[in-house]
């Protein structure tokens, strides 16, 4: 892969480089004053422009992030190993381990900026799914892309991944619809679940792939 480097060192500088360029960009994101502007206005544009008529599709995709971010990785587990397929096993795995990992560093960033719901913050903000968790980053899209991104790492299945990545981001998509996330809780979520996948993957072709699979 293009980004896996054969100099251990080079790895090391590299993952610790873009997990500091990640904290940094989401602290921006977090706190610059001007983007805090433009990130309520496209909420605004998104949330009261919504169509009425698909509340219940965002609300159905909403609601499917952990059901296909948990469940494609452990149906994987599962049918590898009735299969007694040691390659698929890994795979799975992988993309398992990249789900719990973006979505608890995604609960550490939540309660260390401790950013109020949009909805709290400002009352035009119309809230149409349960939220009781700070919002920065969003969990459901965190989990999502993290499943996403590593099960295309992982398996390259083609044109079927346009169909999974488009589901991860309409899962992002729908947390603003909806009135429970920010823009920028969308690109952070996003950010932090393609740094995690890429970080792990890094190791996972070190430490678990030998060489020539």
């Amino acid at each position: 892969m293009w980004f896996v480097n054969t100099d251990p060192l080079k790895n090391t500088q590299a993952v610790s480089m873009a997990i500091v360029y990640n904290f940094i960009f989401i602290y921006f994101l977090q706190y610059a004053a001007k983007l805090q502007a433009w990130d309520i206005r496209l909420l605004k544009q998104i949330n009261l422009n919504r169509l009425p008529a698909l509340d219940g599709f965002f609300l159905f995709l909403t609601n499917s992030a952990a059901f296909f971010a948990y469940g494609v990785p452990l149906g994987l587990l599962i049918f590898s190993m009735l299969k007694n397929n040691s390659s698929l096993k890994r795979g799975a795995i992988f993309v398992l381990l990249s789900v719990i990992v973006s979505n608890t560093i995604s609960e550490i960033f939540k309660y260390t900026f401790n950013r109020p719901r949009p909805f709290l913050r400002y009352s035009f903000i119309q809230q149409l799914t349960p939220a009781y968790s700070p919002s920065f980053p969003s969990g459901h899209t965190v989990i999502a892309v993290g499943m996403a991104v590593a099960l295309g790492l992982i398996y390259r299945p083609g044109k079927y991944m346009v169909i999974v990545y488009s589901w991860a981001l309409a899962v992002g998509y729908s947390r603003m619809d909806l009135g429970v996330h920010y823009p920028s809780d969308i690109i952070a979520s996003i950010l932090t679940a393609l740094i995690v996948c890429l970080v792990l993957y890094v190791f996972y072709r070190k430490l678990i792939v030998k060489p020539g699979q």
